[in-house]
């Protein structure tokens, strides 16, 4: 299988910009290097698996945004049986970036970075990321959109 996920420890990240304030921009400024990084990564390990039987992109903001059918989807694909407990997750670990813990699935959060990042920050990550978010079929100009990821690809 392919998985990519951010490895950190934000109660860890939090207690390090308390202590030392100044180190703040850069940690912010690693913690998107490493994201960038991932990303780029998993975008060339999907680009190597494209027709495989055992393989199946899914998409973050079609889970957010359309958890029941996404999950359904998921489970058909992993030959699981999908049971309702599934549309109520825990609460995750906090977000390094804004502190909070959120459970449940709200579409806001699929768009969130846009709130969080400045003009610049988003400039750079988009030249860095461009042919990442092509192999992905991300269009990182698009607004918040209600139809699935997955569906858009098939429309285009």
């Amino acid at each position: 299988g392919l998985a990519a996920s951010k490895t950190n420890d934000p109660g860890g990240t939090g207690r390090v910009k308390k202590k030392y304030p100044w180190m703040r921009p850069f940690l912010r400024c690693a913690g998107e290097f490493f994201a960038v990084i991932q990303y780029v990564w998993s975008s060339r390990a999907h680009a190597s698996v494209p027709d495989r039987p055992n393989y199946r992109l899914f998409y973050y903001e079609d889970l957010v945004e359309h958890p029941e059918s996404t999950i359904l989807d998921l489970c058909e694909f992993c030959e699981l049986e999908f049971q309702q407990a599934m549309l109520r997750p825990e609460p995750g670990q906090k977000s390094s970036l804004t502190g909070l813990r959120a459970a449940g699935f709200d579409p806001a959060r699929a768009y969130g970075w846009k709130k969080v990042l400045s003009p610049w920050e988003s400039k750079l990550i988009y030249i860095l990321t461009r042919r990442s978010m092509r192999r992905f079929g991300y269009d990182p100009h698009a607004r918040q959109q209600t139809q699935p990821v997955a569906s858009r690809q098939s429309l285009e």
